[in-house]
């Protein structure tokens, strides 16, 4: 019997998130990611390198471009491959590929519009769906694919990232592999923290986005720093712009405000949402039962909420009476909600933004972060002054390093892969496992390296 993984993408950096794996005649890809900011060749996963190579089945962790944006690429080379994932990834699948297609509109080089926007079309991403199928969280799915030898059982266990994530757990030839995918142990604002096999595994595949950072601040604390600033931008009769992914970071950052409101922790204002997040936030709703929550049953729609509208963007009565403003992209992107936006707050100084997640280095978000008060800066491709307040808070959906590790020490695997995290952050992580368990084998994949498992 032969089983072996490579890894197409994902490997010393955040983006294009991919890996192959070979079971006895079986082939199966675990997530096809889009890279968040190349746009050549290399904003897809390499699968020209494994063509050739039978590949099944599809599983996918969650619903993030960074792990399902290539799809329509990967079904250009292998037509016939069978999707499976949980039940609201499937659900929420469908609207962020319709978001990834706008986005490639505009935004992919010219060496791979023509080609490669075709398979991003409408009429193409509806026949996706028929190749998509749904699983509860730990129920067993077992599978062999057409020249399979060996039955594989896969089940998905809650990863604590954002609604309907999972981590992947693969039986086979008396082997047990774990594929985290993007994991958080603790509970965030709406998701409930990870639950994950707790028993001993063979080999394991895990994320390090953060295992690069030793000093990430207390997540309850964070939120009274949040609320802080708040307060101190309401207190200059001012409003607080938040930049915020559509799915999750929405979510969360909305739970969080309507909790301090409740606990009079910062003052009751006008919460303006809308676009893509408002469409998400309904399968919140919609699995607020049946997904791992913090609080059963609690609905994203319990918070007032007034809409956002595009036509009246500029002069919203967010600029006539202390609001916040909860809008897309979270790295504002040019021409989205947040973009726009920022433009005109930034101008005034008594006015917040308050960034909450990830921020690309060359994106406009960014710069706005780390420019000078009253000082020229570069914003996209505008010159801009920023008078406004801007802070920086991590309210991170991944696993903190000594999480990582506690579930390692607990599980010892006997092999180990990292991932999904700059080059420092992962080697930062294979440094810090063998402190206390050194009996593992740990790899910094290379991309297109064949690893034999078995």
């Amino acid at each position: 019997m032969v089983a072996e993984l490579i890894f197409l993408g994902g490997v010393g950096e955040l983006g294009a998130n991919s890996v192959y794996l070979y079971i006895d005649g079986t082939g199966i890809i675990i997530d096809a990611g889009l890279h968040p900011r190349k746009r050549d060749k290399n904003a897809f996963p390499a699968y020209e390198s494994i063509i050739g190579k039978p590949v099944d089945l599809l599983i996918l962790t969650h619903a993030h471009t960074d792990h399902i944006g290539a799809i329509p690429y990967l079904l250009k080379f292998f037509p016939h491959t069978k999707i499976i994932m949980t039940k609201a990834t499937r659900d929420l699948a469908e609207i962020m590929l319709k978001d990834t297609a706008k986005l490639l509109q505009t935004d992919l080089v010219a060496e791979y519009s023509i080609d490669t926007l075709s398979l991003y079309k409408p009429e193409v991403l509806e026949n996706i769906w028929m190749l998509m199928d749904g699983y509860d969280y730990y129920e067993e799915i077992a599978f062999c694919g057409y020249a399979g030898r060996s039955e594989i059982t896969i089940a998905f266990y809650p990863s604590g990232h954002i609604l309907g994530s999972a981590s992947v757990k693969m039986d086979f030839a008396g082997k047990t592999l774990l594929h985290s995918g993007d994991v958080q142990f603790i509970n965030q604002a709406v998701i409930a923290g990870a639950d994950l096999p707790k028993h001993h595994l063979d080999y394991m595949i895990i994320e390090s986005t953060n295992a690069g950072e030793t000093n990430l601040p207390d997540y309850n604390e964070e939120i009274k720093r949040f609320a802080r600033f708040i307060n101190q931008i309401a207190d200059k009769n001012g409003s607080i712009l938040i930049p915020a992914f559509a799915l999750g970071k929405t979510q969360e950052i909305l739970k969080i405000i309507f909790s301090l409101m409740q606990k009079n922790s910062i003052p009751n204002l006008p919460i303006y949402t809308g676009g893509l997040g408002k469409i998400i936030s309904r399968f919140y709703d919609k699995y607020c039962y049946s997904v791992p929550m913090v609080k059963p049953g609690f609905e994203i729609s319990d918070i007032p909420q007034e809409d956002i509208i595009w036509d009246e963007l500029m002069t919203g009565k967010y600029f006539k009476e202390p609001s916040i403003v909860v809008a897309s992209s979270g790295m504002m992107n040019t021409g989205t909600a947040s973009h726009q936006l920022a433009q005109r707050w930034m101008r005034l100084k008594n006015y917040g933004i308050a960034f909450i997640g990830y921020l690309d280095e060359l994106s406009p978000g960014f710069e706005l972060l780390n420019s000078d008060l009253n000082k020229d800066f570069k914003f996209g491709k505008i010159n801009e002054r920023r008078l406004c307040d801007v802070q920086n808070f991590r309210f991170t959906s991944h696993a903190y390093l000594r999480d990582i590790l506690n579930y390692i020490y607990g599980i010892k695997p006997n092999y180990i892969f990292i991932n999904h995290g700059e080059l420092l952050s992962a080697e930062n992580l294979s440094v810090k496992i063998p402190l206390n368990f050194d009996y593992a084998q740990i790899y910094l994949p290379e991309k297109k390296k064949t690893y034999q498992l078995l």
